[in-house]
């Protein structure tokens, strides 16, 4: 079976499937076959020494076989390769925006440096300091669509911090990202009446458009 490893860690633990519908009468395949178990190969050499932390990065192809024929009385045993895949350590994000609250319009919004404040753990070298990068942030709303740039409306908008290391790093590190969901509130909006009069007897006048002030609007905002 295919099996993936990061950098910086130990071999996988290797395993194989097949097709109980081939197997007849009942049988099992611990008393049908002898199988080996599976190994590593690369390049025709098992890879016995080393634990694997230092394996660099790549797809090794068919690199899980097994090392050792496979015989049975009764099945013709046909067998495949499997790959192995060494990818980057993801580097590592903390964040902790997600106890800030916003309010719709709020001043600086939701782009301001006390919220898009996510920064790597990762270390590296002797003595340890944060490896380089770059944090790029995106925004859905409520409803998963993306939001562009701008106020976002209220109600919850997630934000995604993505860490990309640069540098040195980059060929030991990989990309790592993190959500918070931020929780817009509604802004207030402040709806007044004008003063009227009217001569005692007659009908009550009968309010329209002009005859109360709004205050509130953010932006572009407006009835309709």
């Amino acid at each position: 079976m295919n099996r993936t490893k990061i950098t910086g860690a130990l071999w996988p633990e290797l395993s194989y499937s097949y097709d109980s519908a081939d197997l007849k009468f009942g049988d099992s395949l611990a008393a049908a076959v002898e199988l080996p178990d599976p190994v590593l190969c690369f390049d025709a050499v098992v890879v016995g020494a080393g634990d694997g932390t230092d394996a660099p990065v790549g797809l090794y192809a068919d690199a899980i076989v097994f090392n050792a024929p496979i015989t049975s009385d009764n099945y013709a045993v046909t067998t495949e390769p499997a790959d192995l895949n060494v990818t980057l350590t993801p580097a590592t994000i903390s964040w902790e925006s997600n106890t800030l609250a916003l309010t719709y319009g709020q001043d600086g919004g939701w782009t301001d440096a006390d919220h898009l404040n996510a920064v790597t753990t990762t270390t590296l070298g002797d003595p340890p300091a944060l490896i380089t990068g770059n944090m790029v942030y995106t925004y859905k709303d409520g409803g998963g669509a993306v939001v562009a740039g701008g106020q976002p409306n209220a109600g919850a908008i997630t934000v995604t911090a993505t860490f990309t290391p640069t540098n040195a790093a980059a060929a030991l590190f990989g990309p790592a990202s993190m959500d918070v969901t931020f929780q817009v509130d509604k802004a207030v909006l402040s709806v007044t009446a004008k003063d009227a009069t009217r001569v005692y007897g007659n009908e009550v006048p009968v309010y329209g458009d002009g005859d109360y002030t709004v205050e509130g609007w953010i932006g572009l905002d407006g009835l309709g």
